[in-house]
């Protein structure tokens, strides 16, 4: 809304009040012209501007972009929908690199994990393999032992 009350402004700065209304569009611009010629310090203004907030939160990102295109004809909106979408590519460029960032962080904290994981499961078992031949030199030595002459059990 910040950019669009600027937009407003700047039109307002702009009109030119000699055009004589032709048709809807024409009449349409009139009517923004007058609008925008006005005091930004109007009842009017402010109210128009609560109300487009209003109607504005009830609108989806992806709806309002795709809704700029209807909006992008009239040639007096061609700069605000070019800065809009400027906004909205920038807003979106910035999320991106914030979510790319989060979601490398915590997959490299689950490679990481798994990985530990992997080797303390691979270092568990060795000591498993380890004391399972000690105990068959164990065995064996018990064995030679019992077996060998002269020993008494």
């Amino acid at each position: 809304m910040k950019h669009v009350k600027e937009a407003v402004k700047m039109m307002g700065r702009d009109a030119t009040s000699h055009e004589q209304p032709k048709g809807f569009m024409n009449s349409l611009k009139e009517k923004v012209n007058s609008f925008i010629s006005s005091s930004p310090d109007s009842e009017l203004v402010d109210m128009t501007f609560k109300e487009a907030e209003a109607r504005a939160s009830k609108v989806n990102d992806a709806q309002f972009l795709a809704e700029l295109n209807d909006i992008e004809e009239l040639p007096i909106m061609k700069k605000v929908v070019a800065d809009t979408r400027a906004a909205a590519l920038g807003h979106f460029k910035l999320l991106l690199k914030k979510y790319t960032k989060s979601l490398t962080n915590s997959a490299l904290r689950i490679q990481t994990d798994h990985c530990v994981a992997q080797v303390s499961r691979e270092v568990f078992s060795d000591e498993e393999q380890q004391l399972s031949e000690l105990r068959k030199k164990f065995i064996v030595e018990i064995n030679d032992l019992s077996s060998s002459p002269g020993h008494h059990s």
